[in-house]
């Protein structure tokens, strides 16, 4: 060999040995980061869920002996791989910009980077198994595990650990807050974008022994991050099957664009209404009905699938007046039986086989002009000041209906039992029920009522928001001797044109839901039966925006929530709940006064078959100042990881969590989440 080029030889070896020495001590040191600092792995992730990484294999690097293989999120063509000198791992595809505001980068490989090792170039063993002794080698000494603090530091003291969390949204998706825009006709969406959000958790300030590893082995826990497009979507366009218990309240039925959102929505039910007037303004002898209007409207719902509540409402002005009250006459009540006779007979018929009739609507509320046609109120219904009547048309009413079809369910109109004193009467139920007044115990089968969370501190006491006023009513039925099931005739937020509203309706659609899928599941029988959404489409009026949708069909947020709740949870039945109560005695924090508690944890279990769900939200509380929908309050909720098979948000989006020791970790706030695990 000539001596110059093997002197040559020698000199570039020796050089790439000292530079190969120097960037994996440097990257080593770097990687290390501050002692004491317990920092989690967070990844800022590309627009488009396509272009996010998947989870592989990782190949080990060279030991002496085989390391535990474990998993490493491998790259898309011309991906890089960042560490931040504030820790921080980043994935990109250029070092313009990365780690900007994150003191500038301190790593950066073209391969994948150990989940959770902070040295990158240091295999990293399960946290179940021990790392065998290394063998003399050149290369730098392994940095000290996260729990061992290095010699001559004390011990750190328990700092917050970031907790990872997702929050993907569809580009396309209506945003609370924003103008809506309007989906598909099928309900089909864009694909979901996730963008990363890291949440403060506090470390427990409870001191713990700090085992002392061998000097021969090392454990280091694993974490791994499930990310969105790892786990099963939802599907796209209308829900598979219908909901039993969620319902819609929407007049008039026959607008096309509708019909249709209605079929989307995955509801079971509608309520619709007839009204007496409608079908016959004139007096005459015999009765003379034009039912056409009713006939479209009721069979366009059953020829779509969905089960028509039929609300009948408001008399003529020549049988009643007030028409939302007690009748003219025992005559005009015996032309209200004939009426009703006539309607049950032909509407319990095919095409339209209703079965389920509700008579009038917030009956208890006070007539305040007896000049005006509604009493001075919005119609329906103004018997707050006869409750004897009342109970009496329900004695004559009940047998009627029965006769005509005796499968028919009889539904009492829906009482407010809010807003008490010179508005509406809140013991009218019990006078109704009472035999020495109304004595209607037996005249109906169904009890129901609207209920508005803005009351919700008038029921707290007997449970949480809804379920507090289904048990409330319960228990005023049982103080006469009744025990009748309960429905949901109307619940909702209204918007007050500010996003805090907008936000607080949409996640209030899926707690409600929830809350009357729960109730459905007691064992008496007499749950809930429906929970019907006031209202499907927002009013012309700025100021009465209660809908699911704008006044001329386009989608809300809301709409989506409604869509996402049926598909996650229709066909599934109760099997537990884990919640903390929100009246009496509570480890979350006290709302405003006692004995009423805010940011309780709501955890709520159903099941179908082999498969469980979860459905979780921080409950704001029954506030009386500020926001009383909403709270920025979150917990870290943790599931059996061999179980998780889909982590969603409210609107059916997936979201990312993390896995260690064996446990999903994941971040609830006062929007819903949907958990679904194997049983």
């Amino acid at each position: 060999m000539n001596p110059k080029v093997g002197l040559t030889a020698s000199v570039l070896t020796l050089g790439f040995s000292v530079v190969f020495f120097l960037l994996v001590s440097g990257g080593a040191a770097l990687l290390a980061g501050r002692p004491g600092e317990n920092t989690a792995l967070v990844f800022e992730l590309p627009i488009s869920p396509t272009a996010l990484p998947s989870v592989a294999p990782a190949r080990p690097a060279a030991s002496p002996s085989p390391q535990p293989a474990r998993p490493l999120v491998s790259p898309t063509p011309a991906q890089l791989f960042f560490r931040c000198n504030d820790g921080t791992r980043l994935v990109g595809t250029s070092r313009t910009g990365a780690c900007e505001g994150r003191g500038g980068i301190a790593l950066v490989s073209e391969v994948p980077l150990p989940a959770d090792d902070p040295v990158a170039s240091t295999p990293v063993a399960p946290a179940s198994t021990v790392a065998p002794p290394a063998a003399p080698s050149p290369t730098p000494p392994p940095t000290p595990s996260p729990n061992e603090p290095p010699s001559g530091d004390p011990p750190p003291s328990p700092t917050p650990t970031s907790v990872m969390s997702f929050a993907p949204t569809a580009p396309n998706a209506p945003q609370e807050g924003a103008a809506s825009t309007p989906q598909p006709a099928d309900g089909t969406a864009a694909a979901p974008t996730a963008t990363a959000t890291v949440t403060s958790v506090p470390a427990t300030s409870t001191p713990t022994a700090t085992p002392t590893p061998s000097p021969s082995a090392t454990a280091r826990p694993e974490v791994t991050v499930v990310l969105p497009e790892q786990q099963p979507q939802l599907p796209s366009g209308n829900p598979a099957s219908r909901s039993s218990i969620a319902g819609l309240w929407h007049k008039p039925i026959e607008d096309d664009i509708f019909l249709g959102r209605i079929v989307e929505s995955g509801a079971g039910w509608v309520r619709t209404f007839l009204t007496w007037e409608d079908v016959e303004p004139t007096e005459t002898s015999p009765p003379s009905y034009n039912w056409s209007a009713s006939d479209r409207a009721i069979r366009l719902l059953r020829e779509r699938g969905v089960q028509p509540l039929v609300n009948i409402v408001d008399p003529p002005s020549w049988a009643a007046f007030p028409t939302c009250g007690p009748f003219r006459s025992t005559a005009m009540q015996d032309r209200w039986l004939q009426f009703v006779r006539a309607a049950v007979e032909r509407y319990s018929q095919p095409p339209y086989s209703v079965r389920m009739w509700m008579l009038y609507n917030e009956p208890d509320f006070r007539i305040q002009n007896p000049n005006d046609k509604f009493g001075g109120g919005w119609g329906g219904g103004c018997w707050g000041n006869h409750p004897t009547e009342y109970g009496a048309m329900l004695r004559a009413t009940y047998p009627v209906i029965k006769a005509a079809d005796p499968a028919a369910v009889v539904v009492m109109g829906p009482l407010a039992a809010d807003g008490c004193g010179a508005s509406f009467n809140c013991a009218f139920l019990r006078e109704v029920l009472d035999p020495a007044k109304g004595n209607a115990g037996g005249s109906f089968d169904v009890a129901s009522f609207n209920y508005f969370p803005f009351f919700r501190r008038n029921w707290e006491q007997f449970g949480t928001s809804l379920l507090g006023k289904a048990e409330g009513f319960r228990r005023t039925m049982a103080e006469v001797g009744v025990a009748k099931p309960v429905l949901v005739a109307e619940t909702g937020i209204v918007l007050d044109g500010t996003p805090a509203t907008a936000t607080a309706q949409a996640n209030y659609v899926a707690q409600a839901l929830t809350l009357g899928l729960v109730d459905a599941g007691r064992p008496d029988g007499r749950g809930v039966q429906a929970v019907i959404w006031f209202t499907l489409r927002d009013s012309d009026d700025p100021n009465d925006r209660w809908g699911l949708l704008s006044p001329s069909g386009e989608v809300k947020p809301p709409f989506v929530v409604y869509q996402t709740w049926v598909k996650e949870l229709a066909g599934l039945r109760f099997v537990r709940t884990e919640s903390e109560p929100t009246y009496g005695t509570s480890p979350a924090r006290v709302c405003d006064s006692g004995p009423y508690f805010c940011d309780a944890l709501q955890k709520y279990v159903f099941a179908s078959g082999d498969l469980e769900k979860w459905v979780l939200w921080i409950d704001a509380g029954p506030q009386r100042q500020g926001d009383r929908y909403l709270t920025s309050a979150t917990r870290t909720v943790e599931a059996p990881a061999d179980r998780m098979i889909a982590l969603r948000d409210r609107n059916g989006a997936t979201v990312g969590y993390e896995v260690q020791n064996g446990r999903a970790r994941f971040v609830v706030g006062d929007s819903p989440l949907y958990v679904t695990l194997r049983r």
